[in-house]
């Protein structure tokens, strides 16, 4: 028996974008499993969350269930009348990490934490809407990394969204599994040449690596020496964006350039993509 596909997907209301934050495909026997997903949260855009089921093609034997939902760390925290000077403050008084100001998160109720006026000033800080940012694209390459957007994916394994808006319009950077490149082949763009950390430095992007044969996304941080990889994902990590921060401090000391690389795996349809690269305040 089979019991199709089961989705959870967020709705945003402001631009009527959808993005699958997670899929199960049956049978998984009788027995309740437990899971969870991370919602994306985009400035000025409210959200429902859409629980969908989809039948197999001509195959209808099988029940599917969901029970006990509940939401996490959704909600702003508790204001509090004066943060530590460790802390930033948003404009309804409730205390965030500094670490995720300027992430491209929304974690400020009132979307404070991700204003122009505030992060426009950020070096290395790119969404790839209007412009690659002063990013490179490495000589060694086998490949090149791609500015592309939803409406425009050939694949269904391309994000049908960016991560900036979750609408089919906005742009990401991706590279795609093609018949012309080779297994193994690498795509390598560089930030532009940053100036040694002044305090608390971390590098946050968004990413998202589905297919079956995919190959290695790494970041690394450059200097004058050999790059030094900080961060890595193999493999599918689902039909979602999903987020990292990665701290730098302990690699640098000098000027640098944190460099994105991407290496085909042997299938001809997989999808890496990387959207919305800030850097924090200390760096």
């Amino acid at each position: 028996s089979t019991c199709g596909d089961l989705f959870v997907i967020a709705r945003y209301l402001g631009s009527g974008a959808e993005v699958a934050l997670w899929h199960e495909q049956g049978p998984h026997a009788n027995q309740w499993l437990n899971s969870s997903a991370s919602i994306p949260q985009v400035v000025n855009q409210s959200y429902v969350i859409v629980i969908r089921h989809v039948h197999t093609l001509g195959r209808f034997r099988g029940d599917v269930a969901v029970d006990d939902f509940s939401f996490v760390d959704c909600s702003p925290s508790m204001p509090a009348p004066r943060c530590p000077s460790t802390m930033f403050q948003c404009l309804d008084s409730t205390c965030i990490d500094p670490l995720a100001v300027c992430d491209y998160t929304v974690d400020c109720g009132s979307g404070y934490d991700e204003l122009d006026s505030q992060c426009s000033r950020i070096d290395g800080r790119c969404n790839f809407e209007s412009s690659l940012c002063g990013y490179t694209q490495l000589k060694t390459n086998s490949m090149d990394w791609t500015v592309g957007r939803g409406l425009a994916a050939i694949s269904p394994t391309a994000p049908q969204a960016d991560h900036t808006t979750m609408t089919a319009t906005g742009h990401y950077l991706y590279i795609q599994a093609d018949r012309v490149h080779s297994r193994n082949d690498v795509a390598a763009i560089a930030t532009p040449l940053m100036r040694p950390p002044q305090g608390a430095c971390s590098v946050s992007f968004c990413y998202r690596m589905y297919g079956s044969e995919l190959g290695t996304l790494n970041v690394s941080v450059a200097t004058g020496n050999e790059p030094s990889t900080a961060w890595s994902r193999t493999g599918n990590q689902g039909d979602q964006w999903q987020c990292a921060k990665v701290k730098i401090n302990s690699f640098v000391t000098e000027d640098f350039t944190v460099v994105f690389s991407a290496n085909r795996g042997s299938g001809v349809k997989d999808a890496i993509a990387v959207d919305d690269v800030s850097f924090s305040q200390g760096c």
